[in-house]
Parts: C-alpha cells; sequence; structure tokens
C-alpha cells in the first residue's frame, strides 16, 4: 500500500471536487456513497460502495449536508 507521508491538507487541494473530508485524517469520493446512517451519540456514518463505514466528525457534518444537498 502506497505511504503518503505530507500533510492531507497538501494532498487535498490537488483532489477533483468529488472529495469530502470526513475527519482530519479522512476523505472519500461521495460518488461512492452508499447511504448514511445516524448513530446514538448524534455522529453520522457514510457506507461506502463497498461497505466501507466512515464516521464523519461534528465539524464536517454541516459541510457534508451542504455538499450532497440536505
Amino acid at each position: 500500500m502506497p505511504t503518503y507521508r505530507e500533510r492531507l491538507s497538501h494532498f487535498k487541494s490537488n483532489l477533483p471536487n468529488d472529495f469530502i473530508e470526513a475527519s482530519g485524517s479522512t476523505i472519500f469520493n461521495y460518488h461512492y456513497l452508499d447511504h448514511l446512517e445516524l448513530l446514538d451519540n448524534g455522529l453520522i456514518d457514510a457506507i461506502l460502495t463497498n461497505g466501507s463505514h466512515i464516521q464523519i466528525s461534528r465539524r464536517k457534518i454541516k459541510n457534508l449536508k451542504a455538499r450532497l444537498g440536505l
């Protein structure tokens, strides 16, 4: 698996607009989003088409909703 040693913000600036930041350490392509699940603690899990679960940080929920038009 390739390793990227730069800050995520440097990598994120080179990505197309199809990517959403889920947390300070996670970015995903929203075209592979299957559905969202609201967790008991008020957080949101993004479930991708490959079955992966990505927890959206509280600070990024507003941005996620805006990008998805919710």
